[in-house]
């Protein structure tokens, strides 16, 4: 679930620095647009998936058991097609189609559930008065705990070579150097 966003139309601007036939005002125009921004929530068992395959590109979901899920994560070349987030804000929605995950990053130790931000760079944004009519689905199951999370490595390259690690706390972060805004001309 969401603890914060901080998603917007990131719209900057140039001031001409002639001078203008008035006193005192300037020329300001629209230049470059990079809507995005960063959201951070506590990690749910059914959303690490979807996260890393958007962060790296390949991810490959087993379960073990009830309630227990293997995730090999695997660089790829390219990132997939990009996410559309939408984001209610009472009186208004906006969307951010073509959203790709630039940077992500984790924090976990057993005392606390495990939380996590992503960076996003998006196309565009649109934003429409009134409530957007659709229900959000949300997962069925809870954020869950450090205690509830192990980290193996692969020592050898080879199947079933993963070897358990004895962590007690961690933070990591990926960042895909994602290339931020719209800057062509015209």
């Amino acid at each position: 679930e969401f603890l914060s966003e901080s998603l917007k139309r990131n719209q900057s601007g140039v001031t001409s620095n002639g001078i203008q036939p008035y006193r005192g005002a300037t020329s300001y125009k629209k230049t470059t647009i990079a809507p995005g921004g960063e959201i951070n929530f506590e990690m749910n068992p059914e959303d690490i998936p979807t996260l890393i395959y958007h962060v790296l590109g390949g991810v490959t979901t087993s379960t073990l058991s009830a309630g227990v899920y293997r995730h090999i994560i695997k660089p790829a070349v390219s990132l997939p097609t990009g996410l559309t987030f939408e984001i209610d804000r009472d009186v208004a929605y906006f969307l951010y189609p073509g959203g790709k995950i630039n940077t992500f990053g984790l924090s976990f130790s057993p005392s606390e559930i495990i939380t996590g931000s992503v960076g996003i760079a998006s196309k565009d944004e649109t934003g429409t008065m009134g409530s957007r009519g659709s229900s959000p689905s949300y997962s069925s199951a809870g954020p869950f705990t450090g205690v509830q999370a192990a980290v193996s490595i692969d020592v050898d390259g080879g199947a079933n070579s993963y070897v358990p690690q004895g962590v007690m706390a961690a933070d990591f972060s990926i960042s895909n150097d994602i290339f931020e805004g719209k800057y062509e001309l015209g």
